[in-house]
C-alpha cells in the first residue's frame, strides 16, 4: 500500500503542473499533422488535402505505399519525434522529482513512515518512467487509429515504441536522477542529462564513422590484393611460354606487380590502423547505452519485410536490385574498384549495426542503467536527510 501512495502521490505531482499538460498537448498536435497525410486513389494527399501529391506508386492500395511509404512515415515520426522532442520534454517534466523530493519537509514525511529509502527511491523512479509511459503510449495508440482512419492501414509496430521509447528514456534519465539526487538542483539534472546524451551521440556516431571507414580501406586492400594474384598468375603464365627478364612486357607486368605488392602493404596498413581504431572505440561503446542502437530497432523491424537495413536506402534505390551495382572506374592506373563503393560501404556498415543482436543493444545499456541507478541509491540511502 505504501508502494501504491508514492507512486499516485509522485503521479499527482506530475499531473498537477502545467508542463504535463503542455506536453501532453505537443503529443496530439504531432498527431493531428500526422493525421494531416492521406492516401488517396491517386498518390498522396497532405494538410488535409491542401497539397494534393499524384503518384501511381504511392496510391491507397498500392504495394509501396503500404510497405515503403507508410513505415517510412511512421519511423520519421519515431526518430525525429519520440526519440528527441519528446524525450527531451520528458526529461524537463521528471527532472525535478528528486529534487523536490529531498526538499525540506517532503522526505522528512515520507521518512517518518516504515518504508526503507531503497523502496522509496525506486518508487520515485519508476514515477517517473509512468509519465513518459503514459505520453508514448497516448501519441503511439492515438497515431495507430489516425493511420488506419486516414491511410487505411493498421501499422501495430507503432505500438512497439512504447516500450523501446520508455527504455531509451530511462538511459538518459538514470544520469538526470542520480544528479538530481546528488546536487537537489533540477537545472543541473537537465543539464547533465543533456551533455551526457549528446556525449553518448558523438561516441556512437564517431564508432559508425570509423565502421564505415575501416570497411573501405579493408574493400580497397582486398581488391588490391586480387589484383595482385592475377598479376601473379599472368606473370606465371609468361614464364611458362618461356619469356625472360629480357622481354618488354615480361619486365613491365613484373614492375606493375612490384607497385601493386607496395601499394598493398600501404593499404592493408591503413585497413589494419583503421579496424584497431575501430574495434578501442567499439568496446567504448559497449559501455554506455546505446541510444541510437535501441530507436533503431524500430527501423529494424519496419524494415524486416522490406528486405532492406534503411527504408531510406530503399527509398532512394534507382533501378532493378541486380543493377545496384553500377559502372566500374579505375580508381588509379592499376586498380579497378566499383563506382558505387561509397554506398556499398555505408550499406555493409549499416548491415554490421543491423546484426547486432536485442539483447546486446538494450541488455548492456540496461546493465548501465543499473550501475547509475545503484550509484543514485546509495547516495540517496546514505545522505543524512
Amino acid at each position: 500500500m505504501q508502494t501504491i501512495a508514492l507512486l499516485v502521490d509522485s503521479w499527482r505531482l506530475l499531473t498537477s503542473r502545467k508542463l504535463f499538460w503542455l506536453t501532453l498537448a505537443i503529443n496530439l498536435f504531432v498527431v493531428a499533422l500526422y493525421g494531416s497525410i492521406a492516401l488517396t486513389d491517386t498518390g498522396v494527399s497532405l494538410l488535409y488535402g491542401l497539397i494534393p501529391i499524384e503518384n501511381e506508386r504511392f496510391r491507397a492500395g498500392s504495394i509501396m505505399a503500404r510497405t515503403v511509404l507508410m513505415p517510412f512515415i511512421n519511423v520519421q515520426i519515431i526518430s525525429f519525434w519520440l526519440a528527441w522532442a519528446a524525450t527531451g520534454l520528458g526529461l524537463i517534466s521528471t527532472a525535478s522529482i528528486f529534487p523536490d523530493f529531498l526538499a525540506d519537509g517532503a522526505i522528512d514525511m515520507v521518512l517518518a513512515k516504515p518504508l526503507s529509502r531503497l523502496k522509496a527511491f525506486l518508487v520515485k523512479y519508476l514515477g517517473a518512467l509512468l509519465f513518459v509511459l503514459m505520453q508514448v503510449t497516448v501519441f503511439c495508440v492515438a497515431s495507430l487509429i489516425i493511420g488506419r482512419l486516414r491511410m487505411g492501414e493498421w501499422q501495430w509496430m507503432l505500438l512497439a515504441a512504447i516500450p523501446v521509447v520508455t527504455i531509451f528514456f530511462s538511459y538518459l534519465y538514470a544520469i538526470s536522477a542520480l544528479v538530481g539526487v546528488a546536487t537537489r538542483s533540477s537545472i543541473a539534472a537537465i543539464l547533465a542529462a543533456a551533455v551526457f546524451w549528446f556525449s553518448v551521440f558523438l561516441i556512437q556516431t564517431a564508432e559508425f564513422a570509423l565502421l564505415q571507414v575501416s570497411t573501405f580501406t579493408e574493400s580497397v586492400a582486398t581488391a588490391r590484393a586480387e589484383v595482385i594474384r592475377e598479376r601473379e598468375t599472368e606473370l606465371a603464365a609468361m614464364e611458362a611460354r618461356g619469356l625472360t627478364r629480357d622481354d618488354n612486357e615480361f619486365e613491365r607486368l613484373r614492375g606493375k606487380l612490384g607497385n601493386d605488392r607496395e601499394q598493398y602493404e600501404k593499404e592493408a596498413g591503413t585497413a589494419a590502423t583503421s579496424k584497431a581504431w575501430h574495434d578501442g572505440l567499439y568496446i567504448a561503446t559497449m559501455i554506455i547505452p546505446k541510444t541510437s542502437g535501441t530507436i533503431g530497432l524500430i527501423d529494424r523491424w519496419f524494415a524486416k519485410d522490406v528486405g532492406v537495413s534503411s527504408l531510406t536506402e530503399l527509398l532512394t534505390m534507382e533501378g532493378p536490385p541486380g543493377r545496384r551495382g553500377g559502372p566500374r572506374f579505375r580508381a588509379d592506373e592499376d586498380l579497378e574498384l566499383p563506382d558505387d563503393l561509397g554506398s556499398q560501404t555505408e550499406s555493409r556498415s549499416k548491415q554490421v549495426v543491423a546484426e547486432r543482436s536485442i539483447a546486446w543493444v538494450i541488455g548492456t545499456s540496461l546493465l548501465f542503467e543499473l550501475g547509475v541507478l545503484g550509484i543514485a541509491a546509495w547516495i540517496f540511502v546514505r545522505r543524512d536527510f
